[in-house]
């Protein structure tokens, strides 16, 4: 599941010019929905969206602000600076295995 603040009319384009982003089930897009990171209501948007609680969720997000965000509604974030750190941090959580 993802959550981004890309708008509409750009997100198409990036979606088929990278793969990646078929590994998602669903992405809540801020352009869709009218609402962006950090403001509380989206990432309570996309909890509800996905299924998940709150205190259920992970968000890795580059920007210190959104990180609070996510932070302030009751889900684990954390911020993103490299794959190794993300991993790292997943291991930490004990969402992937050492």
């Amino acid at each position: 599941m993802g959550l981004s603040n890309f708008s509409t009319e750009t997100f198409p384009w990036c979606a088929q010019t990278y793969p990646v982003f078929d590994r998602f089930d669903d992405i809540v897009l801020s352009g869709a929905v009218g609402v962006a990171k950090p403001d509380p209501a989206i990432y309570l948007l996309a909890c509800e969206r996905f299924g998940v609680a709150p205190h259920e969720a992970l968000f890795f997000d580059d920007s210190p602000a959104n990180v609070a965000g996510a932070r302030r509604v009751g889900m684990a974030a954390r911020r993103f600076t490299t794959a190794a750190r993300a991993r790292d941090d997943l291991v930490e959580l004990g969402v992937l295995g050492a």
